[in-house]
């Protein structure tokens, strides 16, 4: 279809073949860079001398007070020590949104409970009547990994290229112990029965703070620390509170540097942060 100022220049020149002959042409250079503001769950990763790498497992606990040990911790974004409905909100929701990556501020939240709840709704885990959208929309796949023994790294798991097949099969949880992946997992719930197809979405590959773990534990009161970065993580498996040696690890994978290229984390808005997810932008 002929744009009309091309036809207006054919009768002005008195050549006919003008939009043929004559034309306009643009050329942009883009990249990615970190956003202003970012998505991540309330769970520090507990930074490590030298860092993690892809495919590492890295291990923590979930006490009988739902409070997580070893390499996570519950965060609080707001620095009001919000207490279980705003940690269980979060985690069943988009994560905490409008965060200004490596220069987010967090401390510690209050009461915990409900937590590993609001965290298995992610696999398609739901506690007595509670079902999606309400209470957590699940992953396109509940398909789950888990080890009741410390591993020996590396080789790394490398769980992810998996993890992407298994999403694009719609492989609903299967269940404690009968998926020769889960063995010696054990969580309470019921199971999501409807089509993870419609109702599924990217609710495993998240954003978790990286956190100086020595410091935010001698935080008191309202104080907070700054986030040392992002890392872009895999949840494996669905969590539940302690009750024995078998039932309270919790494993992730740590896939990339949230702000590395080949990150599969992703937000949107405007680029200009520090740290976090990139979004496209033109650079000239």
């Amino acid at each position: 279809m002929l744009p009309w100022m091309l036809q207006a220049m054919q009768a002005f020149s008195g050549d006919a073949a003008y939009g043929a002959t004559q034309g306009v042409a643009a050329v942009g250079v883009a990249t990615r860079a970190p956003g202003q503001t970012n998505c991540s769950l309330p769970v520090g990763l507990c930074q490590k001398p030298g860092g993690y790498q892809p495919g590492e497992w890295i291990l923590g606990a979930v006490n009988s007070s739902e409070q997580v040990t070893g390499q996570f911790r519950w965060l609080d974004f707001t620095g009001n020590g919000g207490g279980a409905r705003e940690l269980k909100d979060v985690l069943k929701g988009e994560g905490q949104c409008n965060l200004p990556g490596s220069n987010t501020l967090i401390g510690k939240p209050g009461n915990n409970g409900s937590a590993a709840d609001a965290y298995n709704t992610r696999f398609g885990i739901y506690q007595g009547s509670k079902a999606p959208p309400d209470d957590g929309v699940p992953d396109l796949t509940g398909y789950a990994w888990y080890s009741d023994v410390a591993i020996a790294q590396p080789p790394y798991p490398n769980k992810y290229p998996t993890f992407v097949t298994k999403r694009a099969a719609n492989a609903p949880y299967e269940g404690d112990n009968r998926n020769p992946d889960t063995v010696g997992l054990n969580t309470v719930g019921q199971i999501y029965s409807g089509s993870l197809a419609t109702a599924g979405g990217d609710r495993r590959i998240v954003t978790f703070p990286v956190i100086d773990c020595a410091a935010f534990d001698g935080l008191g009161g309202s104080a907070t620390i700054r986030v040392q970065s992002l890392a872009c993580v895999l949840l494996l498996h669905p969590i539940k509170k302690g009750a024995g040696p078998n039932s309270t690890k919790m494993w992730v994978e740590y896939v990339a540097d949230a702000s590395s290229p080949g990150s599969p984390c992703t937000t949107s808005g405007l680029a200009g942060g520090v740290g976090g997810p990139l979004v496209p932008v033109l650079v000239q």
